[in-house]
């Protein structure tokens, strides 16, 4: 009988303390310092867990307020490093690494700069918020919120660099119109093409040297260069499917960004394989400098 209000007791003691404490993350789940709160009570659900009686009604205690927490840690430390790898990271439009690719055609063999500042900043940042925060569950978590905002990041740059190609292909065709237009004008010319050069001559001065107009656009990118784009954008997206997109869900989002990122390569099957390989073997020989990610 003893025993019996004991345990009812304890079960009903643990079952407040539990609503108590999804009350108070309740209150504080939307506030501007969610991440360090829900690290807090992470911490404190796991002490507490630690010690738990041996009660079946109880085994599960605090577990229903843990996924919305490592949701909220998951935000609060990546969003720095998404944010500088944003505005950053996919900005760049120039292949620094081209020279060192390998093998014929010549191919990435290393990340970008990039993202292996991207990962390094990232697992830093596990580091510095504590090791035992990033249980298997937690880490999960994470790399789920990784996979969308990096892939919602990346079809942008996709599609702004498509669009740049179709201008480009637009300003050329513009360009020959140009010039057939002024080929038809030479050869309507009359005798008063002197008067007319006059006057153009007149007006030329009046309007500013192209050079001066020129030099005030940002120069594009060459096709070429922007091939080099896309395939060094391959083998990152490769990378990245290998260290955090090694789960069923972003495993798959992160295959239809590389499908999308290969189709604008104009790289062949065994090109696209050997990117693959080599970004596999970067990983198994690199993966411990990524710490946590690993």
């Amino acid at each position: 009988m003893l025993q019996e209000r004991l345990d009812a007791t304890l079960d009903k003691s643990f079952k407040e303390l539990e609503d108590q404490i999804q009350s108070l993350w309740d209150e504080r789940a939307e506030s501007s310092r969610n991440g360090k709160v829900a690290m807090y009570f992470l911490r404190v659900l796991r002490d507490i867990r630690h010690q738990l009686p041996e009660r079946p009604s109880i085994k599960s205690f605090g577990l229903k307020a843990v996924p919305s927490m490592h949701e909220k840690v998951a935000v609060a430390v990546s969003q720095p490093t998404l944010e500088e790898f944003s505005t950053q990271g996919l900005s760049q439009r120039v292949v620094v690494g081209r020279p060192l690719w390998d093998g014929e055609p010549a191919l990435p063999n290393q990340p970008s700069p990039e993202i292996f500042q991207f990962l390094r900043s990232l697992s830093l940042s596990m580091s510095d918020e504590g090791a035992d925060l990033w249980t298997k569950a937690a880490v999960s978590v994470l790399k789920k919120h990784l996979t969308e905002q990096l892939c919602k990041m990346w079809e942008v740059a996709v599609v702004e660099n498509s669009v740049d190609n179709k201008e480009d292909v637009k300003d050329e065709k513009s360009n020959e119109v140009d010039a057939k237009e002024e080929k038809d004008d030479d050869d309507t010319e009359d005798e008063n093409a002197e008067e007319t050069d006059e006057k153009k001559a007149s007006a030329e001065e009046e309007l500013p040297k192209p050079e001066d107009a020129t030099e005030e656009q940002k120069p594009g990118l060459s096709a070429e260069q922007k091939t080099d784009v896309f395939t060094q954008w391959l083998f990152d997206i490769a990378l990245l499917r290998r260290c955090i997109g090694n789960t069923e869900s972003a495993g798959s989002s992160f295959q239809n960004l590389e499908d999308n990122v290969y189709r604008h390569s104009k790289l062949d099957e065994a090109a696209k394989h050997r990117i693959l390989k080599s970004a596999n073997d970067f990983w198994q020989r690199a993966s411990l400098l990524f710490g946590l990610l690993a």
